[in-house]
């Protein structure tokens, strides 16, 4: 089967899951004044495409994407769905949010693509190593919460005890350049490393393991 129809199979199963990830944004939307920035909506907007891509992550590979392709477009093909559907909501999100929120400072559709980061890299890989969806984007909204913590320490360092009274820790990107960049580039960077991982032991699991096992089983006889 051509990759582009495997793709579209994915992308119809992940359809549903989408819908209520663009709905559930967009209620939070509504619920929040215009006048007042909110990080609720992005967070229902990362929470929502990271359980997205670990449903897709947790299903066994059909017989004939295990069977017809190479380790490499298995991975395309899951990677390719995910990114898809993830950035069509990013992108629902970033057209809606322009009519019912405040800016941070930072352009919407910036600061929804880098929200789905964790989505594309570190949820697959928990996902893979764990077998289980729901734990994995528990354990990956953990790890984001760390890196913003790390990111509030350095911050609390460099302007002292008063940062968060004076908006250094805040959302808003005109009092906390320092917050907000260090957190976003951790979440990026950690998410890169994790999507690299993930490619690099999936390769290695599918090549092992027998046609129509998926990922979740081919981990658990691999470890």
């Amino acid at each position: 089967m051509a990759i582009p129809s495997l793709i579209w199979t994915e992308i119809k199963f992940l359809l549903p899951w989408w819908a209520v990830t663009v709905a559930t944004s967009y209620l939070l939307l509504l619920a929040t004044p215009a006048s007042e920035y909110s990080d609720y909506p992005l967070m229902c907007l990362g929470l929502g495409c990271a359980l997205l891509a670990a449903q897709a992550f947790s299903r066994a590979i059909p017989p004939g994407e295990t069977d017809t392709s190479a380790p490499e477009q298995a991975w395309t093909v899951r990677m390719s769905a995910v990114s898809i559907t993830s950035l069509a909501a990013a992108a629902v999100f970033s057209l809606i949010s322009a009519a019912f929120r405040a800016s941070s400072g930072l352009p919407t559709p910036l600061l929804a693509v880098v929200t789905l980061t964790p989505a594309l890299g570190i949820v697959p890989y928990l996902t893979m190593r764990t077998g289980k969806p729901f734990a994995a984007v528990v354990l990956a909204a953990f790890i984001v919460g760390l890196i913003k913590i790390a990111s509030c320490i350095v911050v609390r360092i460099v302007y002292g005890a008063d940062a968060q009274a004076d908006g250094y820790m805040a959302g808003d990107w005109q009092t906390a350049k320092l917050m907000i960049s260090l957190f976003w580039i951790g979440t990026v960077i950690i998410s890169v490393v994790s999507a690299a991982a993930w490619r690099h032991r999936c390769s290695a699991l599918l090549t092992a393991a027998p046609p129509g096992s998926g990922l979740a089983v081919a981990l658990s006889q691999n470890d």
